[in-house]
């Protein structure tokens, strides 16, 4: 054998090695529970982005890197090479996402050739995936207990996820497993999990509204470490609706408050259990609207949640911050719950945003129908067509109705000169 190869093949044998050694693993203490990686606390400041099935074409590029330097130590993706490798380049630790389909997508847990399949695929992946320098948490699925509109599950899945977390501690023992679970049917399920599941070496939950409730159900009928696996503003299934049944959105502004505010007083204080987090969502993203989740736009432009979580994780706010909205309205409305107009109808929209930097902003309005629900998580679901577009003056615009009747919302945003933008919307109907 050549010198050469023999150099290549240890070079990889001590390449193994070394990855091999990235260990991740639970510690406990009299302060609580402290997530390791090879022997060094770990504290996961992290944001879920880069899984296709969330945003179609998504590219980690320049939203990863302002990810990187806002302080950012972990992504929540999906368990694939390209995902890992993508965390692995901006130094982020990944919480790997097994490809594990519920009721909900037809799978059915009494069905035992089909569950071997399942975990078959799974530990496939774990076995390639075991040594990838970015690999921090394995994660079973996501949120596989809920079967929309919420239809009760099959109790066998805990047994199935606690057998397979055993076979992935035998394939891998350098990285703990969790399933990710909602706010539905709580303590049940958590009494279950805590009791058929000793396997799971931590829990994830994903929460809006509902976080400071959950996490304190969890602590207490759990009782084991557990990570934030998904935060943000209220969900579109939590808020206030209009008299025409239409969910009201908060604005970027009021997001921005709701995410330093989450972060600093539940996920912070509850560190003895909880091992970190990911806020949600690191993109743009189309669910009920195209602004209510994505912390950018589909352009990149960030709004102020992104500089909140920089604030959070790092303690520092950027150079140059984003605009913030002081108010918005249809004329005379306070109360945006019956906004109501005819069609072509005159109408009056009051908009008032500035600049920390006192810079000069570009106001502008969009009006769109509302969107179409697809499906769980907004999956499949298309941004609604704009009807109608221009600028906004300084306070005051008047703007006419769409012609045809029906539920529409208007959208009314402000940019700065730094790809950073402030974005509200007010629900109305358009009626004869």
């Amino acid at each position: 054998m050549k010198l050469t190869t023999c150099l290549f093949y240890l070079l990889v044998f001590c390449v193994e090695i070394a990855l091999a050694q990235n260990k991740v693993s639970i510690q406990k203490s009299n302060k609580g529970h402290q997530l390791s990686l090879n022997g060094k606390p770990f504290y996961v400041k992290g944001f879920v982005g880069g899984n296709p099935s969330y945003s179609p074409g998504f590219i980690a590029g320049k939203q990863f890197a302002i990810a990187q330097k806002s302080g950012a130590n972990a992504v929540r993706t999906s368990a694939v090479r390209v995902s890992l490798d993508s965390a692995a380049k901006y130094g982020f630790k990944a919480l790997a996402d097994l490809p594990i389909y519920g009721e909900r997508d037809g799978m059915d847990w009494n069905d035992e050739t089909r569950k071997a399949e399942v975990k078959a695929k799974v530990l496939g992946i774990v076995s390639d995936l075991k040594n990838h320098p970015a690999l921090l948490v394995w994660a079973l699925g996501n949120e596989l207990d809920w079967i929309p509109p919420g239809k009760p599950y099959n109790p066998k899945l805990w047994t199935f996820f606690n057998d397979l977390a055993k076979e992935i501690h035998r394939i891998d023992p350098n990285h703990p497993v969790m399933t990710i679970v909602g706010f539905s049917d709580v303590p049940k399920k958590l009494d279950e999990l805590a009791a058929q599941c000793p396997d799971l070496d931590l829990l994830g939950i994903n929460a809006y509204a509902d976080l400071a409730e959950f996490s304190e159900a969890v602590i207490k009928h759990w009782k084991r470490p557990y990570m934030v696996t998904e935060w943000g503003p209220d969900g579109h299934w939590e808020v206030p609706k209009t008299t025409f049944k239409v969910a009201l959105e908060q604005s970027s502004t009021e997001k921005a408050e709701v995410y330093r505010d989450r972060y600093e007083n539940v996920i912070l204080k509850n560190r003895a259990f909880c091992l970190g987090s990911f806020v949600f969502y690191w993109h743009s993203k189309q669910e009920i609207t195209h602004t209510w989740y994505g912390m950018f736009d589909e352009k990149g432009s960030a709004t102020e949640t992104v500089e909140a979580m920089q604030f959070s994780w790092s303690g520092k706010y950027p150079a140059n911050r984003s605009p913030k909205i002081l108010r918005y309205a249809i004329g005379d409305k306070t109360d945006k719950k019956t906004v109501i107009l005819q069609k072509g109808q005159s109408f009056a929209v009051i908009f008032e945003a500035n600049d920390p930097e006192n810079e000069t902003l570009k106001l502008s309005y969009e009006i769109r129908p509302e969107a179409v629900y697809a499906s769980y998580a907004g999956q499949g679901e298309q941004a609604a067509p704009i009807v109608a577009s221009g600028p906004l003056n300084s306070l005051k615009t008047e703007i006419k109705a769409p012609a045809e009747p029906g539920k529409y919302r208007i959208f009314l945003r402000a940019d700065d000169a730094h790809r950073h933008h402030a974005i509200a919307n007010i629900p109305f109907l358009v009626e004869e």
